[in-house]
């Protein structure tokens, strides 16, 4: 999967990875999201920023946004 992040001030777009190491022996990694030299990714998606999520699944159906929130309401 890649999450593609709009860069307003350039027009273009920087590109997350999620690294899958199915069939590897380095699994250090296997859930997290790269950045494109490979280190893991501390970064944030703002409100109001633009980004595209392409999913590498087959079934558009059953696929669903799992992201836990940082956040309480209480």
């Amino acid at each position: 999967d890649t999450i593609n992040i709009h860069d307003a001030s350039t027009g273009g777009f920087e590109i997350l990875y999620l690294y899958d190491g199915t069939g590897t022996s380095y699994t250090e990694n296997d859930g997290k999201w790269l950045e494109s030299d490979r280190s893991v990714s501390t970064r944030s998606i703002s409100v109001g920023s633009g980004f595209w999520y392409i999913s590498r699944g087959t079934d558009a159906a059953g696929w669903e946004w799992a992201e836990a929130k940082p956040y309480n309401l209480d």
